[in-house]
C-alpha cells in the first residue's frame, strides 16, 4: 500500500510534469502575434505557417496531449483546463438555427460552373454572431437642412444617427454577388464584402460584441472574421483546414455555424491569386471596400462569388 508521503510526492512530480508539458505546448503553437490579423483594413485570421509546419505543429501537440492523458487517467487534467467542445460532438444536438443556401458561381474560376454550399446556424454556440448573420442593423447618418438661428446669426447642422432593424441579411441580397476575395487552400476561405460600397458602408463600422467560444475551430465550421475584440462585422470564413484550426480558438474566433452541404464546393473556390495585398498579389480589402465588385471584376475576375443566398 502506497504511503501518504510518496502518494503527494507522486501528485506533485505529475503536475510538475505537465506544468512542463504545457509549456512546450505553449512554446509550439502560434502566438496570438503571428496567426492574428490585427490590421483595420485586412480583416481576418493569418495563416502564419505553412501547411507543413502546421501538420508538424498539430503532430507534436497530439504526443503531448497524449503524455498529459496518461498521466492524468481518468479527465484529471479537465480540472485544470477547458477546451472547446468540437463541432462534431454538438452536431447531433438539436438547434432552432435556420439553414443558409448559397448558390456559388465561378466554381474553380470556371465562367458557367457552379455548385451550392448549405450553413446550419447554431445560435446556441454564436447568439450574437447567428443574430448579426440573420438580422442586421443598418446605421443611417444625415443632415438636416441646414437653418438659421436668429438669435446668433450663424447657421447650425444637426446630426442625426438612426439604428433600424433591416431584413435578414440574407432575405435583403446583402450576400449575392459577394466574392470570395481570399480563399488560402488548407486553411479558409474568406468573404462578406458586398460588391456595392455604399451598401457595404453602412456594415464596416457596425460593430458587434464577442461571443464565448464555444466549439473549436475544426474543418467546416462558418466564422467571423475579426480585426480584434469585438470588431465583428459582416465578413465571415469557413476553415478548411483538415485538421481544423484550434490555435484560432484561443485567439477568440467563435464558430457561428458549419457546412452542411457542399464543402466539395468550398475546397474548388478559386484559389488562384493567394493572399491578399499587401503580404500578397491577392485583392485588397481597402480597395474592395473602396470600389466593390467593379474593382474585383476587373482585376481578378475569376474569384468565385455568392449569386444568390436563400435562408429557411
Amino acid at each position: 500500500m502506497i504511503s501518504i508521503n510518496k502518494f503527494l510526492l507522486l501528485c506533485l512530480s505529475a503536475t510538475q510534469l505537465c506544468f512542463l508539458l504545457g509549456s512546450v505546448d505553449a512554446f509550439i503553437t502560434p502566438s496570438a502575434q503571428q496567426s492574428n490579423n490585427i490590421r483595420s483594413i485586412a480583416v481576418g485570421p493569418v495563416q502564419s505557417e505553412s501547411a507543413t509546419e502546421l501538420d508538424a505543429i498539430s503532430r507534436r501537440r497530439e504526443v503531448f496531449s497524449n503524455v498529459k492523458r496518461a498521466v492524468f487517467a481518468g479527465g484529471i487534467a479537465s480540472i485544470f483546463r477547458k477546451t472547446p467542445a468540437f463541432a462534431d460532438d454538438t452536431a447531433s444536438t438539436p438547434t432552432n438555427g435556420r439553414i443558409v443556401e448559397f448558390e456559388i458561381g465561378n466554381v474553380g474560376g470556371e465562367e458557367g460552373k457552379t455548385g451550392k454550399v448549405k450553413i446550419q446556424l447554431r445560435p446556441e454556440w454564436a447568439p450574437q454572431g447567428v443574430k448579426r448573420f440573420e438580422v442586421g442593423y443598418r446605421l443611417s447618418l444625415y443632415f438636416s437642412p441646414f437653418h438659421v438661428d436668429t438669435a446668433s446669426k450663424m447657421q447650425n447642422a444637426t446630426l442625426h444617427l438612426h439604428f433600424f432593424k433591416s431584413q435578414e441579411l440574407s432575405e435583403q441580397n446583402f450576400w449575392n454577388g459577394c466574392r470570395f476575395f481570399r480563399v488560402l487552400p488548407g486553411f479558409i476561405a474568406q468573404f462578406g464584402i458586398n460588391g456595392n460600397p455604399a451598401v457595404q458602408s453602412k456594415w464596416r463600422s457596425a460593430n458587434i460584441p464577442d461571443d464565448k467560444v464555444a466549439v473549436s475551430n475544426k474543418r467546416g465550421t462558418v466564422v467571423f472574421a475579426t480585426a480584434g475584440p469585438n470588431t465583428r462585422t459582416s465578413q465571415i470564413f469557413i476553415n478548411t483546414r483538415p485538421q481544423g484550426n484550434d490555435f484560432l480558438d484561443k485567439q477568440g474566433f467563435a464558430p457561428i455555424g458549419e457546412v452542411l452541404e457542399g464543402m466539395d464546393i468550398v475546397d474548388q473556390l478559386y484559389s488562384g491569386y493567394g493572399e491578399g495585398a499587401p503580404s500578397g498579389k491577392g485583392p485588397n480589402q481597402g480597395l474592395i471596400q473602396s470600389k466593390g465588385n467593379a474593382y474585383l471584376e476587373s482585376s481578378y475576375p475569376k474569384l468565385s462569388y455568392i449569386s444568390k443566398a436563400s435562408i429557411n
